[in-house]
């Protein structure tokens, strides 16, 4: 197994996923279980959020004494006892409900392999609820570098030079607002947190806000930092419940903790945030709808110019960035902007997140280096014919098999530029799916 640090603990050391999907699949109840059996004496019990592999939840890590880690999936009540009494009472690994690498074009290791993990680098990892889990893998360090030691220029410039596009749609260099909002005349200026995320099927910003709060805040702060504002907004869907009580959990200890509030860490610089709750309405995820929802009014898009970052929340200049932007600040500031721009592509840096659901095999979150292709993407797409052929498309995540007659064959319309290639069996390359509109034409 891959060796993982234990923190020198002398215990074992078990954190059981308990995000969204891990609950929803019955994590919490092996949580519980666990913390009714295990000994405490002997068993260090974590909470962590969502590490990305939904599709093999309930799950938990274990790590021994020595530093082994575990992965162990898909389970249940009698696995839980299974595992407490087996391995770490003999020492003898469970190995029904053990996670292997086995090489599989549709296993683990693919689902893995492509990815470079920035936005999600603790999530899945660390205790979402703790703040010393955060501090202890480096949270909050980009804003003690930055308070005292860099001018909100500096900060800005790291930022440009990073190539930092928003991730929230519409791509907008990162560096370029900041420096429209600093420059923007007014005493009172604003950082809002876009975590509306209305678009069906989506959920890269639900898995951050409950896996590591701290990092969003964060990098709320430097943004807060570098354009002179003294209040942030988060502005979350209620239909996040879990997200929204992470976050307020992480806010009370960053206040305490000295890192949000006046004169923080010490400095001339006071800044402070706040939840905003939406009520689930799609439109507010656009952000002039959103600062009308904020100031209490109806979400409803307005015309730019004026854009927010001159005249924004209550007329102030305002910053709007979505989770997924603030969480990749914290990791530029530490590294640098270099570091970031050496990943993706000439035009658009760094990585991106995705939320992969629907008719595949390998759902959860990856986070990929900007620009990969659709065929690089770690995940198994189900064939829409695969209740009568028993085939997957091809990807580099699953294999094909190639029994009997068949040939590749080609969708028309849309799907053939979101497709590349299908495999079908012969039988089928000319029939009409209602489903997925256009027919499947056979390739030359």
């Amino acid at each position: 197994m891959k060796p993982a640090p234990n923190n020198g603990n002398s215990r074992w050391r078990i954190a059981v996923g308990l995000g969204s999907c891990g609950i929803a699949s019955g994590a919490q109840a092996l949580y519980d279980q666990l913390a009714k059996r295990a000994d405490p004496q002997r068993v260090q019990l974590e909470q962590t959020g969502c590490a990305g592999l939904c599709h093999q939840e309930p799950m938990l890590e274990l790590y021994s004494p020595a530093g082994d880690r575990f992965t162990y999936v898909h389970l249940d009540l009698a696995a839980v006892d299974q595992i407490l009494d087996q391995h770490i009472g003999g020492n003898a690994p469970v190995e029904k409900y053990l996670l292997r690498g086995d090489g599989r074009a549709d296993g683990v290791d693919k689902f893995l392999s492509k990815q470079k993990k920035i936005v999600l680098q603790n999530c899945g990892g660390i205790d979402p609820e703790s703040l010393e889990a955060s501090l202890a893998v480096g949270g909050y360090q980009a804003v003690r570098n930055m308070i005292g030691k860099q001018t909100s220029a500096e900060v800005i410039a790291v930022m440009t030079a990073s190539g930092l596009r928003g991730r929230g749609g519409a791509g907008f260099p990162t560096g370029v607002k900041w420096k429209f909002a600093a420059d923007a005349p007014g005493a009172q200026k604003y950082i809002i947190c876009n975590g509306d995320e209305g678009d069906p099927g989506a959920f890269m910003d639900r898995g951050v806000m409950e896996s590591d709060p701290h990092r969003v805040i964060e990098g709320m702060i430097i943004g807060g930092y570098a354009i002179g504002a003294t209040v942030g907004f988060l502005y979350v869907r209620a239909e996040y419940p879990l997200a929204l009580k992470r976050l307020g959990r992480a806010l009370e200890q960053a206040r305490a903790a000295g890192f949000l509030g006046r004169n923080i860490l010490g400095s001339e610089f006071s800044f402070d945030i706040s939840i905003r709750e939406g009520a689930g309405a799609f439109v507010c995820g656009e952000e002039t709808a959103l600062i009308q929802s904020i100031e209490g009014e109806r979400g409803s898009p307005k015309m730019r110019p004026p854009f927010p970052a001159q005249k924004g929340l209550w007329g102030c200049p305002t910053v709007i960035n979505n989770v997924e932007t603030f969480a990749n600040i914290p990791w530029i500031m530490l590294h640098g902007a270099a570091a970031y721009a050496g990943l993706g592509t000439e035009k658009s840096k760094g990585t991106k997140v995705f939320s992969l659901a629907g008719k595949i095999l390998n759902g959860g979150l990856v986070e990929v280096p900007m620009g990969i292709t659709l065929r690089e993407v770690p995940a198994s797409w189900k064939c829409r014919w695969a209740s009568r052929c028993g085939r997957f498309w091809k990807t580099s995540a699953v294999a094909v098999p190639r029994a009997g007659r068949s040939r590749r064959c080609r969708p028309a319309g849309r799907a053939a530029a979101a497709f590349p290639r299908i495999c079908s069996a012969r039988a089928l390359t000319t029939r009409t799916s209602p489903s997925w509109g256009p027919s499947w034409a056979a390739a030359a």
